[in-house]
């Protein structure tokens, strides 16, 4: 499909400033200068329409995170801050995301006090359909502060939550928040796979011994339901040297039970793994997964208040397939001129990893940014989110992306744009937010479908931020295909074999290779099926021959060539061409064997792949107005080649790799698309720079 954008639209005077702020966090986000909105007319999006989550302005701010019910797929419930960060907000749909109900956990269910700040949601599902909502509370306390670390526990899908289990508290520290930065997971028990155990990691800040607040990776786990939870264990083998900063927990358990966390030593830039064998009771070496990591609150176009950070976020392959037991670990990597997603995996515990693999299919230039991975525990299948801003120009528009992997991690399919329209917190919003999207977003899946929650500005000024939710169906565009046939007239009908030649050109939305077979031929005499011949059925054939034969009493032959295209979802797509014996042809020369008729086409494009340019050869069987342009992967427009009128013919224009902007086109998949009268030819083209 070949979908292009809009112009840009610039509006806006500056509004009052909004009273909202970000939440308490470990370091003060900076503050930067606005300026104009900058907003993109949308993309076509692959998913469906989105669902605005929450009701009320008060319901939503930033940071949203997502999980499915296993036993009841069509539950699924959303986790955030409210605007006033009094409470957390969540949200459930028994409707698998159509419609959403808004239920606030606070005060009434820690008991902390109705004006205490909540800040830091998380929330996982176990495998007996229980929801747990975990999150901090700073409160006031003689000696100034201390944060609480909250979990409440639903037993019917998150329409209710029962009262909160304080999983740890501790005071705040020169400043710095006591507990930072939550995040769940839930699997079995090391040595009971039918118990459920519940695991939290977070930075535990501990007095200083030298100056400085030591910033320690903390694990606590319940093998009760969340009833009770276990003293907190340290992680981080750096934590005895006082080295500081480590940061940003993500924890996962493996279907054997090993329990994992990833997180972010700051103060080295390193990612970094451990892995325990005993459900938390000890813990194993640290391992550096990544060195040379983006630094903690890098300051970008898209994010300039709160800046980025690498990660990680971690999860497990517990699917029983294929890649059961695989750990993933995706997190952004870059500077503040371009950042990428990316993603390793390990097959051995996570003892070591696999070389990196870029999740977006952008060129250099653009940021993508906070990304979370969640592996579909009912296929394993890996779906990645971000933001991202390779439609921008300067990069202040960022939309939601998704990126599946149905090989392990080992490649991604085409980034799919999930939100209907990109969201702006850029310095050209005057009215943005100074949290920005704050530090994350969410996925899930089950079955077939992704579910996808994030923070968008689509209704700045008022509200400020939404949360918002789709449904990702698996890639439900079939492939275009379109089947050209030479010659595609046989003459004379004197039972002579002719080898007759295809062309196929076959795109795809989303996959990068879709691929063709050659199905069926058929024809409209009796007997026509013995007048094929070395036709290879069920595979890329594109040469065999046919008889010029046809019965003399009828109104002449027709061949039906039908190829099928797939894409890796499975959708199916075919396109028929024919090739005719006419019953007579009315005075022409009886000599020649097989006679072409010309065709509307694109015949060839050499060289293929291009560097740095390429030659289309198409060919116009009438006179009339010919437009040959360029398009990539995202069905944006890139450059026109030809758009004027044509007498019938063969023709040829040539692209020199350059965009319509003047720049050289990025290396990757382009699509030349040929409109001529009702005709549309599309041809694969890749440039290889």
């Amino acid at each position: 499909m070949v979908v292009t954008t809009g112009a840009f639209l610039l509006w806006g005077a500056p509004a009052p400033a909004s009273n909202a702020t970000a939440p308490p966090t470990t370091f003060p986000p900076p503050s930067q200068p606005a300026a104009e909105i900058l907003r993109l007319a949308p993309l076509v999006p692959f998913a469906g329409d989105d669902v605005r989550v929450n009701a009320l302005p008060e319901q939503a701010l930033a940071e949203v995170i997502i999980d499915v019910n296993p036993t009841n797929p069509a539950n699924l419930v959303i986790c955030g801050y409210s605007r006033s960060l009094k409470t957390m907000s969540t949200f459930h749909s028994f409707d698998a995301g159509n419609t959403w109900t808004h239920v606030a956990v606070g005060d009434a269910h820690d008991g902390l006090g109705a004006d205490v700040d909540r800040f830091d949601p998380t929330l996982v599902f176990d495998a007996g359909g229980r929801v747990y909502v975990g999150y901090g509370a700073r409160v006031p306390v003689p000696e100034g502060t201390s944060d609480h670390i909250v979990v409440c526990r639903s037993d019917d899908g998150g329409i209710t939550f029962n009262p909160g289990v304080f999983v740890w508290i501790a005071p705040d520290v020169l400043g710095t928040a006591g507990n930072d930065k939550f995040h769940l997971a839930a699997g079995p028990e090391r040595f009971n796979r039918e118990q459920q155990v519940i695991m939290m990691a977070w930075t535990w800040n501990v007095p200083p011994a030298f100056g400085r607040v030591d910033q320690q990776i903390a694990f606590s786990r319940s093998v009760d339901a969340g009833a009770t939870f276990s003293t907190p264990v340290v992680i981080n083998d750096d934590s005895i040297s006082d080295r500081g900063y480590s940061l940003f927990a993500d924890p996962a358990i493996g279907p054997d039970g090993v329990m994992y966390v990833a997180w972010n030593d700051i103060n080295v830039n390193e990612l970094r793994v451990d892995h325990s064998f005993d459900n938390g009771s000890t813990w194993g070496v640290d391992v550096v997964v990544e060195t040379g990591a983006l630094p903690f609150r890098t300051r970008v176009p898209p994010q300039p208040n709160r800046g980025v950070f690498a990660g990680p976020v971690l999860d497990v392959d517990c699917s029983g397939g294929l890649h059961n037991g695989r750990v993933y670990l995706v997190y952004c990597h870059g500077s503040d001129q371009d950042t990428d997603v990316l993603v390793r995996h390990s097959d051995d515990r996570a003892n070591t990893f696999s070389p990196p693999v870029r999740v977006n299919d952008d060129a250099p230039g653009s940021f993508q940014f906070l990304p979370w991975l969640d592996v579909n525990q009912s296929n394993g299948r890996v779906n990645v989110v971000f933001y991202d801003t390779r439609e921008d120009s300067i990069n202040h528009l960022a939309r939601v992306n998704l990126a599946a992997s149905d090989d392990g991690g080992e490649s991604f399919l085409i980034n799919a744009p999930v939100a209907d329209v990109p969201s702006n917190n850029g310095t050209s919003n005057p009215r943005r937010y100074p949290g920005n999207y704050l530090e994350y977003i969410g996925v899930t899946g089950w079955g077939e479908d992704a579910f996808v929650a994030w923070t968008d500005t689509r209704n700045s000024p008022e509200p400020l931020t939404d949360y918002y939710f789709d449904r990702v169906p698996p890639d439900p565009t079939p492939p275009a295909i379109v089947v050209t046939l030479d010659p595609d007239e046989l003459w004379p009908p004197n039972h002579k074999w002719v080898e007759v030649s295809a062309t196929v050109t076959v795109s795809d939305q989303q996959d990068p290779a879709p691929v063709f077979v050659l199905e069926s031929i058929t024809s409209n005499e009796p007997g026509g099926a013995e007048d094929v011949k070395d036709a290879a059925w069920g595979t890329p054939d594109v040469a065999f021959k046919l008889r010029a034969e046809r019965n003399g009493k009828g109104r002449g032959r027709e061949y039906a060539v039908v190829y099928a295209a797939s894409d890796a979802t499975g959708n199916v797509a075919r396109d028929t061409a024919y090739v005719v014996v006419p019953h007579d042809r009315g005075g022409q020369p009886q000599d020649s064997v097989a006679v072409s008729r010309r065709v509307t086409r694109i015949r060839t494009i050499e060289p293929n792949p291009a560097n740095p340019s390429a030659a289309v050869h198409f060919e116009t069987a009438v006179a009339g107005h010919v437009r040959v342009s360029i398009f990539d992967v995202r069905g944006r427009h890139v450059a026109v080649l030809a758009d004027a009128p044509y007498p019938a013919g063969a023709h040829v224009v040539r692209w020199n790799g350059v965009g319509v902007n003047g720049a050289p086109a990025a290396s990757g998949v382009y699509f030349v698309l040929m409109e001529a009268g009702t005709i549309r030819a599309t041809r694969r083209l890749v440039l290889l720079r």
